[in-house]
């Protein structure tokens, strides 16, 4: 009995991992943003996109450089709240900016990221809740 038990708890483990129901969001990607660029992703699917030829400073440096930002200083870092008049909405769930860079979600703020020439940069407003591991 207990051999049938852990065959099926086995035969259901393998039947989600096949059918992609693991609970692990897949790795999500934003495409075609080019280089020496900070990509502006509205929520209209708009792209706003700035170059740039200063290199060195921070992500959250370069972006203050190109748009008026507005952040909360967290004990982790500054938090963007607001790019150019966009801001997050109230409720995190309504709203907030993902921090993108070589088209990849990024798993480090944007005061961790040096610039460096080739780098392309995004920032997505988005309700996405899925796109990154945020409380």
């Amino acid at each position: 009995m207990k051999n049938k038990i852990i065959i099926g708890l086995l035969g259901v483990l393998l039947l989600l991992l096949i059918s992609g129901c693991t609970g692990i969001p897949e790795k999500k990607e934003i495409q075609n943003m080019l280089p020496n660029t900070i990509t502006l992703i509205l929520p209209d699917g708009i792209r706003e996109v700035t170059e740039f030829s200063e290199f060195g400073m921070t992500a959250f440096e370069q972006l203050q450089n190109h748009y008026n930002v507005g952040y909360e200083s967290t004990s982790v870092g500054k938090y963007v709240t607001c790019i150019n008049s966009l801001c997050q909405e109230k409720q995190f769930l309504d709203g907030w900016w993902a921090f993108w860079v070589n088209n990849e979600l990024s798993n480090t703020g944007a005061e961790g990221v040096i610039i460096t020439d080739g780098m392309a940069i995004g920032w997505e407003y988005t309700k996405d809740t899925t796109a990154a591991d945020i409380p």
